[in-house]
């Protein structure tokens, strides 16, 4: 009897399977199981070098993995056994508690040289010209220098010769002045402080004039007020950047325009005169800014882009000055006193992101306690935010809006309750629900600042939003109104089946795991949603209740999406927020294994030795 011959994968149907798939490791095991000999490996092997290929040097075993990944990746490249990078991660950065020699960083502050490294990385950093060189279709490059080495000329001029290259992400400081002491009480000139505050910077003028004009992203990190200005002097040459659509502007290192007095205070004042910075054809911007900076009614940095252009604004609000983690200095954000819906015809999506207080993830004991009322009590004010900007709407502007991700209580003020708002007969109260309504309806994906929401409050959200048209829904549950072992309420699933068209549901906080810990005790680790099983039956409710939902977060780029097995975590979260899933779940909670991350804004270092290593024994494979 002849036996029915194996089962053949067509080869474009795989690869356009993997070209779905952000995971290396996933792909890592996909990679293994194909004899090398394979079609099909190859096409595993292009998507795998289609994702970022990280090299760091900030630990001495990640650093001995990248010198070992480094050799042998310009060995296959020679060889011509490597399909085309796509993406490199480069990360050459020093641990100042353990690494800088004492003698060198106490003389010399504000600079970090190559000798406060290894041997080893000091090589690393020598042959990133040579990595480049050997990369001829890259498209992406991240590199981080903060503080390190800056992006230096010798790599420029390689990226220059690139004709593929898209995006760049770039430290432009290189050193950082957090833990410097106070200027006292006397009081300066504007931005004289920041002269003396402000580290070395990179060079941008190389980049700017050779590889800046091929860009379609650009971002720039750790801007402080001196490169700033070298920023306003290339205007011009920004001018020339018409193929830029992508801008990311980090500005809240350094203390730009403070005058001294009392503890130092980052970011720039709401009386700073920002300009435009000259790029022509901007339609997304990404804007990380310090609270002070947006505390007054004024436009501020969003000077810095023509906003009748933009698509997209993404603004990510930031502590000037805070203490302890849990408590922010400047408690209003005024912008949107001064950005009305007209200055915004083309915006499709506005993102604000404002974790002003994180520490959400434990159970409280005492619901009479001080700490239980903060979890009730937090967040900013957006003056201005829904009785003027979204209330434009009912006049005709905004005529393209359909994504608003806002978090904490920015929809309705830290005093009130949505509740609240919905039983009120108060004009004021009846005229925000009426334009949240109105704004809500034309909605296809929402995350919604309404604070902690329970089976009462869900109901009413749910309400104004639109059954038609809805794919998207994030939103902040309050685990706190049920039982510590309760299921996910099924008023909340039942909810959710009224949405035809849902595909993606996002918990911005995760279920509490554990009590919060007595005063001067700190618990040892905080939530992690894939390891607590009453998270893992919650997202198994959503999906056998809800056929079309693919996706459910739970935090900051922790997500499962639906398979025949059950829920699969497609990303873990431990390594902060994770570009390769949708931005739609880069928000809430950011897991962190051995600290508590009170802000919410600054993730542990990434740890990427255990995919460096991978990386490095696939290469050795593709050699032998």
């Amino acid at each position: 009897m002849n036996q029915r011959a194996a089962p053949t994968v067509n080869l474009d149907v795989f690869s356009s399977i993997l070209s779905h798939i952000s995971s290396p490791r996933t792909i890592h095991a996909v990679l293994q199981a194909i004899p090398r000999a394979n079609p099909l490996f190859h096409a595993a092997l292009t998507r795998r070098v289609a994702l970022p290929i990280q090299f760091d040097v900030y630990d001495q075993e990640t650093e001995a993995a990248s010198t070992d990944l480094l050799d042998v990746l310009l060995r296959a490249a020679q060889a011509e056994r490597l399909p085309s990078i796509r993406h490199l991660s480069l990360a050459i950065e020093v641990d100042l508690d353990s690494r800088v020699p004492l003698r060198s960083w106490v003389q010399d502050r504000e600079k970090v040289i190559q000798e406060d490294f290894s041997p080893d990385a000091q090589a690393l950093f020598g042959a990133l010209p040579t990595l480049v060189r050997a990369c001829p279709g890259l498209r992406r490059l991240h590199y981080y220098s903060f503080p390190g080495l800056a992006l230096p000329r010798a790599v420029v001029d390689e990226l220059a010769k690139l004709e593929q290259l898209e995006h760049v992400t770039v430290d432009c400081s290189v050193t950082s002045s957090q833990g410097r002491v106070s200027g006292g009480g006397d009081y300066a000139e504007p931005g004289q402080l920041s002269a003396e505050w402000d580290g070395d910077i990179w060079d941008i003028e190389p980049f700017a004039s050779t590889v800046g004009p091929k860009l379609t992203s650009l971002n720039l990190r750790h801007i402080n007020l001196t490169f700033y200005n070298t920023l306003i002097r290339q205007t011009e040459v920004f001018a020339t950047y018409h193929k830029l659509r992508h801008l990311t502007t980090d500005i809240i290192d350094g203390v730009w325009d403070w005058r001294g007095g009392g503890s130092p205070v980052e970011g720039a004042s709401p009386e700073f005169n920002f300009q435009h910075l000259g790029f022509p054809a901007v339609e997304v911007f990404d804007l990380v800014v310090t609270d002070l900076t947006l505390s007054g009614p004024k436009l501020g940095p969003l000077k810095m882009v023509s906003c009748e252009r933009l698509t997209e604004l993404h603004i990510l609000v930031q502590y000037s000055l805070c203490f302890g983690g849990d408590r922010a200095v400047w408690d209003e954000i005024k912008l949107f006193e001064a950005l009305t819906g007209d200055m915004l015809p083309a915006l499709r999506l506005l993102e604000v992101k404002d974790n002003a207080y994180n520490q959400r993830y434990y159970w409280i004991d005492d619901p009479h306690s001080t700490r239980h009322q903060m979890i009730y009590q937090r967040g900013r004010a957006y003056p201005g935010f829904v009785p003027c900007f979204l209330a434009s709407i009912g006049t005709g502007a905004l005529p393209n809006l359909t994504h608003l991700w806002v978090d904490e209580k920015i929809l309705i003020g830290p005093t009130k309750t949505l509740i609240e708002f919905s039983r009120s007969t108060k004009p004021d109260d009846l005229a925000w629900m009426a334009t949240l309504r109105t704004a809500f309806a034309r909605l296809v994906s929402v995350r919604v600042g309404f604070g902690p929401l329970d089976a009462t409050s869900i109901d009413i959200v749910l309400n104004l939003l639109n059954p038609a048209i809805l794919r998207d829904f994030g939103f902040e549950w309050d685990w706190h109104a049920f039982g510590r072992q309760d299921p996910l309420s099924p008023k909340l699933i039942a909810g959710l089946t009224r949405f035809p068209h849902l595909t993606d549901v996002h918990f911005l906080f995760p279920r509490p795991t554990s009590p919060r810990p007595p005063a001067g005790e700190r618990t040892t680790e905080l939530p992690y949603p894939p390891s607590d099983p009453y998270t893992l039956a919650g997202v198994s409710a959503i999906f056998d209740a809800h056929s079309r939902v693919s996706r459910v977060g739970v935090g900051n780029s922790i997500l499962w999406e639906r398979h025949v097995q059950g829920p699969l975590l497609v990303s873990d979260g431990k390594n902060g927020p994770n570009a390769n899933v949708p931005r739609f779940f880069r928000a809430g909670y950011m897991y962190a294994k051995d600290s508590e991350n009170a802000d919410n804004y600054s993730p542990l270092r990434p740890v990427y030795r255990e995919e460096i290593n991978e990386m490095r024994e696939l290469l050795k494979r593709i050699l032998v």
